[in-house]
């Protein structure tokens, strides 16, 4: 009795394992049999006929044969039709092995949908996680706040037509580059803040400044991407801002912050920010701690990332700001 009991069990298990096996298949089947694609690798690394292609977690397609060639080896691949539109031009794909068998793994970056018979090169090893599949970075409060950070509100009436008036109001952080004897204040931002859309009617500019509270502040230079306002007869007697003197390195972490002091990392590549948050208001941008090395705005038309303004001319609209205020 125990052995018929035994029989029946690995019969019930096989006939899971068949149905799994079919579901499988038809998966691979379905929509004329997916989307046949072609990787090259300098080794196979034991991938075979049959194996599995895995993006992420899920099982996606199979593996349809391998091929020597002069350079190694042709992958030929199958991707199920409903999962066809993850392969894009930027994928990249790899091979694992483990316990006797092989995977082909793939992940999806920029691009559009590949075609049928789209050759990939592949890539030795695992790669690091794409940029684009990442999470957000999640917000930080600053360790250490900056005496000189402030928050820049303007609010800007202007004509869009005959009869018509249109109100926009943007907030962004700022900074203290100038403060005199008299508590007159130079703030630096970026020029986004106060750039009208149209014939300016009306314009409010204001300054939040740590332990001063909120101030009416006026722009004295308009220049490029760079604004300064003046701030007449504060308390303020802090330092001013030290601004990045060098243009930053590829690869240069940098913290984005608001007045508020929440904070996010991000990276400085080729000539703009890395960056896969959201950014709903103007930020500071740091080195080092508290050194200024520019501005990250809101990106426009995109649903995340960041605008980046350098310093490159802040120096020349501060210098004109200040003579002004001589």
């Amino acid at each position: 009795m125990r052995h018929v009991r035994i029989l029946m069990g690995v019969f019930i298990l096989l006939l899971m394992a068949g149905g799994v096996a079919a579901g499988v298949w038809a998966l691979y089947e379905q929509g004329g049999g997916g989307l046949p694609i072609e990787i090259s690798f300098a080794d196979a690394q034991g991938l075979s006929a049959r194996d599995q292609v895995v993006y992420g977690d899920r099982l996606v397609g199979r593996i349809d044969r391998v091929d020597k060639d002069a350079d190694g080896v042709v992958v030929r691949a199958v991707v199920a039709a409903e999962h066809a539109d993850l392969v894009r031009e930027g994928c990249r794909f790899w091979i694992e092995s483990r316990l006797g068998s092989a995977i082909l793994h793939f992940d999806r970056s920029t691009g559009a949908v590949a075609q049928p018979g789209r050759r990939f090169k592949g890539l030795s090893a695992r790669p690091d996680p794409d940029p684009d599949l990442m999470p957000a970075p999640l917000p930080k409060p600053l360790k250490v706040r900056p005496v000189w950070l402030c928050e820049v509100r303007a609010t800007l009436t202007t004509r869009v037509g005959a009869e018509e008036t249109m109100d926009r109001t943007r907030k962004g952080a700022g900074a203290v580059v100038h403060a005199n004897a008299q508590g007159d204040l130079l703030v630096l931002c970026a020029a986004w803040l106060i750039e009208p859309a149209g014939p300016v009617i009306a314009q409010s500019v204001r300054v939040e400044l740590i332990g001063e509270g909120t101030r009416v502040a006026d722009v004295i230079e308009l220049r490029g991407e760079h604004a300064v306002l003046l701030i007449q007869a504060t308390a303020y007697r802090e330092k001013a801002a030290t601004l990045w003197p060098h243009e930053l390195p590829e690869r240069q972490v940098v913290v984005l912050a608001d007045f508020d002091g929440v904070s996010y990392p991000a990276e400085y590549r080729q000539g703009g920010l890395e960056f896969k948050g959201v950014l709903d208001q103007g930020n500071v941008a740091l080195v080092d701690g508290i050194n200024l090395a520019g501005f990250a705005l809101p990106s426009v038309g995109k649903r995340s990332g960041a605008r980046w303004i350098g310093l490159h001319g802040a120096g020349t609209t501060i210098d004109n700001a200040l003579a002004k205020l001589k």
